[in-house]
């Protein structure tokens, strides 16, 4: 019976170890995928890796995160509309800025620049 015990969890033990070498092995690949741009080994390893349960390892959770990215693209994150509106209104305040102050010190070059004229012309 102890020998029954035994014989059925040896596998399991075998099968976690085979699976982390067969997931090193797999990162590598799509890592070097990567450096190719082989779009197609990258999604083909990506496939692969999508589904399983990330490890606790911190390098190699890193490097199914980058497979998946190169794959599908970076997940996309929540945006503060509000804050990239505020982003974007002292951008552009700045532009006006700097494109007057260029008008100033090179008109016939501010007026060549195409968004300078874009917004002096506004």
């Amino acid at each position: 019976m102890c020998a029954l015990v035994l014989f059925l969890s040896v596998p399991s033990w075998a099968r976690a170890d085979t699976n982390l070498t067969r997931l090193k092995a797999l990162l590598n690949i799509c890592e070097i995928a990567q450096k190719l741009s082989d779009t197609g080994t990258i999604n083909n390893i990506a496939n692969q890796i999508k589904d399983i349960e990330r490890p606790d390892d911190i390098i190699l959770s890193q490097k199914i995160g980058d497979c998946l990215d190169a794959a599908f693209g970076e997940m996309e994150q929540n945006i503060d509309i509000d804050e990239l509106l505020r982003q974007i209104s002292k951008r552009a305040l700045q532009m006006k800025i700097d494109c007057r102050e260029l008008l100033n010190a090179a008109p016939e070059v501010a007026i060549n620049h195409q968004i300078c004229k874009s917004i002096l012309l506004d």
